[in-house]
């Protein structure tokens, strides 16, 4: 359950990420670019390992890679039926997004922060000298956080 909402708060803050690297395949329609990069984007939320380093470099490649086999898929390369879009995958990230936006929005804006920050692997005593609290603080503020988590979802 802890990993599921790790994996969720992943999608959400880094969705950015994902929509900056679909403007390099302008022969693709967008609405399938977009698609395949957040498909991309679950991939690597539900594969990251914090152990083995940085979400977003991780992120980036899984969804490059994403990217260039559907552009190499797409008709205009090569002769192949085009694959089924709809996923289960699609559908589950739709269903996630829509949960982690409600509670992204609940949070007040140090709270919003600590959660992007935690997301991305930072020690609490990291997160409480980025935003100027103690460590204590920010451990509390971390539990609300998942309290409110745990009543959306």
């Amino acid at each position: 359950r802890k990993s599921e909402k790790r994996k969720q708060l992943l999608v959400l803050c880094y969705e950015p990420l994902a929509k900056s690297m679909i403007g390099g395949y302008w022969s693709l329609d967008y609405d399938d670019r977009y698609q395949e990069a957040m498909l991309g984007l679950v991939i690597a939320a539900d594969r990251f390992d914090p152990d083995r380093g940085y979400f977003a470099p991780f992120a980036r490649s899984v969804i490059r890679n994403r990217l260039n086999t559907m552009y190499h898929k797409s008709p205009r390369h090569e002769d192949i039926a085009e694959t089924d879009r709809i996923k289960s995958s699609d559908e589950e990230y739709l269903v996630m997004k829509l949960d982690i936006e409600r509670v992204i929005e609940s949070l007040d804006q140090n709270s919003r922060l600590v959660a992007r920050l935690m997301i991305r692997g930072r020690k609490q005593g990291e997160i409480a000298e980025h935003i100027g609290v103690s460590q204590p603080t920010v451990s509390r503020m971390i539990f609300r956080i998942r309290e409110q988590v745990k009543e959306v979802l």
